[in-house]
């Protein structure tokens, strides 16, 4: 398990899988802060939202290897998460769903 110090600069890739639409795959960069509360999340600046993730996932973080740089978009680490409906509308709604 990384411990927080260890990623908290990081860059992290979110890579949501719809499981509805096999092949729809999208990647979200961001980093993962742990407010004032001991709460964990993920932090897209670029698309200006958060989500809250479980303690639990900073255990299922991956070293980014080096031949998939550019395809996480130059992450240091990523996670996966699957989600059953991807609709733009609903992206946020969608994700809170997924946990």
């Amino acid at each position: 398990m990384y411990e927080f110090q260890s990623i908290c600069r990081k860059k992290i890739a979110l890579v949501i899988s719809n499981v509805s639409l096999p092949g729809d795959i999208t990647v979200y960069i961001g980093k993962i802060i742990l407010n004032d509360k001991s709460r964990y999340y993920f932090v897209s600046s670029s698309e200006h939202w958060e989500i809250e993730i479980e303690r639990d996932l900073i255990k299922k973080l991956q070293p980014v290897p080096h031949e998939m740089k550019e395809l996480l978009l130059g992450a240091d680490y990523f996670f996966p998460m699957m989600i059953t409906e991807l609709k733009a509308s609903l992206f946020v709604q969608a994700l809170v769903n997924a946990w």
